[in-house]
């Protein structure tokens, strides 16, 4: 669950064959791997697929990577739906700023760019110090400005808290009781 988007295509095959083995399964093999067929169905109709290189990045790939961050968090995969959260929120900034299939999504230099973009934006909500990035200006622009830095923020918060095992003075659970 590392690689959500690699896993999922690879189980959306398991999923669109799986129904020419299911008898097969049924018959030579134990009950609970036959019940863990309705599972399989259902994470393969996540249909969540890396998008081809030559189509970009898309709104219609970043809607299916908030389905799958819902199905991590229904499921107690908090971890893995916080982490990837984030992800998704610099996918749907480089939407917003580049527009629809965009190519560079996965450029390790444009996604960095990004995040810090959001980190400069909780600095300058507390009023602190930041460096600028080549997206300042155009972010601090947007009208969903100060909710994506909000956001950002507390999935950072998360992140970290879980990226810490909770070995925080002040970790978020014990600030809401």
């Amino acid at each position: 669950m590392a690689r959500p988007v690699d896993a999922l295509n690879l189980a959306s095959g398991i999923a669109r064959d799986i129904d020419e083995v299911t008898g097969e399964m049924e018959v030579f093999t134990p009950p609970p791997l036959v019940e863990v067929l309705d599972t399989i169905r259902m994470v393969g109709d996540l249909g969540i697929r890396r998008p081809d290189p030559d189509e970009g990045l898309t709104w219609a790939h970043v809607e299916k990577e908030l389905d799958l961050i819902g199905f991590m968090v229904e499921r107690g995969l908090l971890l893995q739906g916080v982490t990837f959260s984030r992800e998704w929120m610099v996918n749907v900034m480089l939407l917003i700023r580049y527009g629809d299939s965009y190519p560079g999504w996965l450029n390790p230099d444009t996604r960095y760019e990004m995040s810090q973009t959001f980190g400069a934006a909780i600095l300058d909500l507390k009023g602190s110090p930041y460096i600028r990035t080549i997206f300042t200006d155009w972010y601090i622009q947007l009208p969903c400005e100060e909710q994506a830095t909000h956001l950002w923020a507390e999935l950072s918060t998360l992140r970290n808290d879980f990226a810490h095992c909770g070995m925080r003075e002040y970790p978020p659970r014990g600030r809401h009781g």
